[in-house]
């Protein structure tokens, strides 16, 4: 299972790397499942290109299966309305009967997203461009104190390395301790997304999901925060 493109880095699979992992699940006898639901955030592409699905790539055996949500899409949060989609019988079948044994999401999300599917290209497209604006922000603003970080290609997440060696402790006294001007900074320690033990555990996951000014805010935040850690010696 793979998001794509995805939370947290923001990478974007091509369709050759697409390709390449659904050869190596009909190797192993494997369904390939990604999680799509990002697709029309992408940016440095024409507007209104989406990200590459599995879908669309040759897959003879059926292993594919896409999930999405309207949630992020449609900036919908809390909306728990989605879809699987498979060319797979079998894996199609499995699922009517699982989604019949559980319970439904609330009626007044169900119609506001059969609403939201009338959204037109425009809504995107702008949301697109603004997101596409607030990451350059973001990056510009985190190379201004000395982070460098790659361009996240979708989503609106970006994984940050910090210089710290525990980014968790240092986001737990960011929210209980510091402050700067009465403000401080919320950020997800990345170490958790890791598969491998001891990675990721200087890193932290930022989202652009806020304002160009704040996101402007957040990074003076974060580096008088670095500033006050480091002469802590923690």
């Amino acid at each position: 299972m793979i998001p794509s493109p995805g939370n947290p880095t923001g990478v974007v699979l091509s369709e050759a790397e697409l390709d390449e992992l659904l050869e190596i699940c009909r190797r192993h006898g494997l369904f390939f499942i990604c999680d799509e639901v990002y697709r029309e955030f992408v940016y440095d592409v024409p507007l209104g290109q989406r990200a590459p699905s599995v879908l669309s790539r040759p897959d003879p055996d059926n292993l594919a299966i896409v999930i999405d949500s309207v949630s992020k899409r449609y900036s919908a949060c809390g909306a728990r309305v989605g879809c699987l989609v498979t060319r797979n019988t079998a894996v199609r079948d499995a699922a009517v009967r699982f989604g019949q044994a559980r319970l439904s999401p609330a009626t007044v999300d169900q119609y506001a997203g059969m609403a939201a599917l009338d959204t037109p290209q425009s809504y995107f497209d702008a949301v697109v461009s603004e997101y596409s604006s607030r990451r350059d922000v973001l990056v510009s603003g985190l190379a201004d104190i000395g982070i460098d970080v790659d361009k996240p290609s979708g989503a609106f997440y970006l994984a940050v390395a910090l210089p710290v060696e525990d980014a968790t402790a240092f986001s737990q006294w960011m929210v209980s301790e510091f402050t700067l001007d009465g403000e401080s900074l919320c950020v997800t320690p990345l170490e958790g997304f890791y598969r491998t033990q001891g990675l990721g555990r200087n890193e932290i996951r930022m989202a652009y999901v806020l304002e160009q000014d704040i996101l402007r805010r957040c990074t003076k935040i974060l580096g008088a925060a670095l500033q006050e850690w480091q002469s802590r010696g923690a």
